[in-house]
């Protein structure tokens, strides 16, 4: 199962859960595509083929828009500073990104050429986001 712990005399163990979840005592491994250090999401890209509201454990996100239009949501609240790095890779349909705290005075911005990337953080104000 997934409630499955490490004593403090396992040298080099792994927590493996039903759903491929691997972090070792030291908090690093992977679950998924994600990495950890020290149990920290660390450079994780996620991949995103459908709507999807981002998270602040991920950076960076891939916007496949190959069957359909994608609109990513990033919400207000987050820390001050977090970084989201997006990417439009494939051509057929645009890349929405919706932010009801605004992004450059924006609440909406859509990427239409493949291979696009924007970089959005979010701003001391803890009102908007900025576009870098």
């Amino acid at each position: 199962g997934n409630n499955n712990s490490i004593g403090n005399n396992i040298k080099n163990g792994f927590i493996i859960g039903s759903d491929s979840k691997q972090i070792n005592q030291d908090g690093e491994g992977f679950i998924g595509d994600v990495k950890y250090i020290n149990g920290i999401a660390e450079e994780i890209v996620f991949t995103a083929s459908e709507n999807l509201t981002l998270t602040p454990d991920i950076k960076y996100y891939w916007a496949d828009t190959f069957r359909n239009d994608i609109t990513l949501t990033i919400n207000k609240g987050v820390r001050d500073g977090q970084l989201f790095v997006i990417k439009k890779i494939k051509k057929n349909f645009n890349l929405i990104i919706n932010c009801p705290s605004l992004i450059d005075d924006s609440s909406t911005i859509t990427l239409k050429n493949n291979n696009t990337s924007i970089s959005i953080v979010y701003g001391k104000d803890q009102e908007t986001y900025k576009i870098i």
